[in-house]
């Protein structure tokens, strides 16, 4: 693996390996290529975030993301590219550090005398947390059920704006034009939260989710 991650033939490979895995048909020796190179990537960035744990942080996100990649939930996306994995697997890193750091504050409390207990400050809800991841489950699941009705074009340049590309971007690497890409995020962002209130009128955990995560109030209609 002595190539740099960007080069030409690296972006082939690893979009060919994403095709033939949704495909159903990647070999062996390219899973076995693929699970080398994303171990790679979530070391690195776990020793950027934390010297001292990058291990078990980039091991932990590595098994998480093969597991999204064997469920498609992680895939190759037109115009995204490698850009777009590499900025989701960043991003999943990142949590999952939150996660394990989480968890050690949590394990040192319960080995803390009951003095040293009551006189922390209690930093981390556990309740809470899951709470809210539930509540973005919730309103991600609705965002993703309302976005497959969108047309391929509006698709694409919403796919490449939540994968962290600006606007400038996509229409560099779509060949639309910059005004007609504000146009559709404009549309696209318009409809999905009418479509999203619309829903939350008739799902109160929607609601409640808007609500926790966004301060935001589903009015009547």
């Amino acid at each position: 693996m002595s190539q740099p991650v960007g080069s030409d033939e690296w972006v082939w490979r690893i979009q060919h390996i994403f095709r033939k895995l949704e495909e159903g048909r990647a070999e062996e020796s390219e899973l076995d290529f693929l699970a080398s190179w994303l171990l790679q990537q979530c070391l690195t960035i776990a020793y950027t975030l934390d010297a001292h744990e990058g291990d078990e942080i980039g091991v932990v996100a590595t098994e998480q993301l093969w597991q999204q990649i064997e469920q498609g939930k992680l895939r190759w996306m037109e115009g995204a590219g490698l850009a777009g994995i590499l900025t989701y697997i960043r991003r999943h890193v990142g949590y999952v550090q939150r996660q394990i750091h989480t968890e050690r504050t949590q394990f040192a409390q319960r080995n803390l005398p009951l003095e040293a207990i009551l006189s922390q400050k209690d930093e981390v809800d556990i309740a809470e947390m899951i709470a809210e991841q539930m509540d973005w489950d919730t309103v991600l699941n609705a965002l993703q059920d309302e976005m497959s009705t969108l047309s391929p074009q509006q698709q694409l340049v919403i796919d490449l704006r939540l994968a962290g590309l600006e606007p400038k971007e996509i229409a560099l690497q779509t060949g639309i034009p910059r005004e007609q890409v504000n146009v559709v995020l404009s549309q696209v962002c318009r409809r999905l939260r009418q479509r999203i209130e619309q829903r939350a009128r008739q799902q109160p955990a929607l609601a409640e989710a808007l609500r926790s995560l966004f301060k935001y109030e589903v009015g009547n209609p």
